[in-house]
């Protein structure tokens, strides 16, 4: 390829293909072509012959008035806002905001210090308060969910289910004494067309394995309860793993 010279005006003088390098409408370099001039004409304004240097992380390369810059470029990065953590994406070039960091908050606890996010020690001790009352809730839900998911009682509607009590004592007194009186488990076995002796029965050991379940996971709750209380750290209570299982001897 012939080079292309260009007077001092800018127009070429002779016609043919050219290597510039190409921005967008607000200077922002974008890529090296070929570029066909004719004799006497110059190039767009979006089109340069000067190579601009090479690249650089977090910054792009813009056309200034004397020659190629580099211009940060956050575009696409998640900061914080240092006065109250919440993130943000950056949308635009330039430096970033300075009430911005790329430190996340590690807890509405924690204040910025103007180099860093800072918890101070009465904050701590109500973090850690705080946490241990979120915590509780979450073990005392995780029981429930457990026992339920057991049993099985979400499917057995709720009207049924407050028999339940009865049918336990009831079945409770029969084992205890089969001459005692069942009046609700025999008016659901007539109903169903049991024999009274085998739903009594079956009653007796539905609560005798709801009672191994329900002992079985008060024990485990209890002991998670004892060990987020004594939790002295974030750390310690952060590391209780609230699991709940029927093999206490494994």
């Amino acid at each position: 390829m012939k080079k292309i010279i260009f007077d001092s005006d800018g127009f070429a003088t002779d016609s043919g293909l050219v290597n510039v390098f190409v921005t967008n409408s607000d200077g922002i370099y974008l890529h090296e072509t070929e570029e066909y001039v004719s004799e006497g004409t110059g190039l767009p304004d979006n089109m340069y012959l000067d190579a601009p240097p090479p690249a650089k992380a977090d910054h792009v390369i813009i056309r200034a008035s004397n020659g190629w810059k580099y211009l940060s470029d956050h575009r696409g990065q998640t900061y914080y806002r240092t006065d109250n953590g919440e993130s943000c994406v950056i949308n635009r070039i330039g430096e970033v905001d300075s009430g911005l960091t790329e430190q996340p908050r590690p807890s509405p606890y924690h204040t910025w210090d103007g180099e860093t996010w800072h918890i101070a020690a009465d904050r701590v001790t109500q973090q850690l308060a705080d946490a241990k009352t979120e915590k509780l809730s979450i073990l005392n839900l995780t029981a429930e969910q457990f026992v339920d998911n057991l049993t099985q009682a979400h499917n057995t509607p709720e009207f049924e289910r407050a028999t339940w009590g009865v049918q336990r004592e009831e079945a409770l007194a029969w084992f205890a004494d089969n001459n005692a009186h069942t009046p609700t488990l025999d008016s659901i076995a007539a109903i169903r067309g049991v024999p009274s002796e085998v739903l009594r029965q079956k009653a007796y050991e539905k609560a005798m394995a709801y009672q191994a379940v329900i002992v079985t996971v008060t024990g485990q709750r209890q002991r998670f309860e004892d060990d987020i209380e004594a939790a002295t750290s974030m750390a310690e209570l952060e590391a209780i793993d609230i699991a709940f299982n029927l093999m206490e001897d494994a």
